[in-house]
């Protein structure tokens, strides 16, 4: 069996991705949505040890279906505006429980190299420092 994640599994993190960044568009950013992430997913299917799959994908289907079990939310992670997204991952990230704060900081990690792997993005940073 592939550790690498399959298009559906994929199209769920890049929701979370898209959530935890925010609208970056709004500062002038390209917008995660407009940016090319192959190169990202290339090196996460290849980069890391075996585990790391495994858990990537547990997080994963964790934080997708967490919010069906919510009051307020009742639908899977994908399923919710990224408004909804980006309020429940707020609202995650300072939850009680360890393992599910530890789990949205990894996804911020994560949507932070897959975005800053892009180079209209790391053109932007570049361009600012220099001025």
């Amino acid at each position: 069996m592939s550790l690498a994640l399959r298009p559906f599994e994929r199209a769920w993190a890049e929701a979370i991705f898209e959530a935890v960044l925010g609208p970056v568009e709004a500062h002038g950013l390209p917008a995660f949505a407009s940016i090319d992430r192959d190169a990202f997913w290339q090196a996460v299917e290849t980069a890391p040890g075996p585990s790391f799959g495994l858990g990537l994908r547990a997080m994963l289907h964790t934080l997708t279906f967490l919010p069906v079990t919510r009051r307020g939310y009742r639908a899977p992670m994908y399923a919710l505006s990224r408004d909804a997204r980006m309020d429940l991952l707020e609202q995650l990230g300072a939850d009680d429980g360890y393992a599910i704060r530890q789990m949205v900081t990894t996804m911020k990690m994560l949507a932070s190299f897959a975005y800053f792997d892009a180079p209209s993005v790391r053109a932007r940073f570049t361009h600012e420092a220099a001025r």
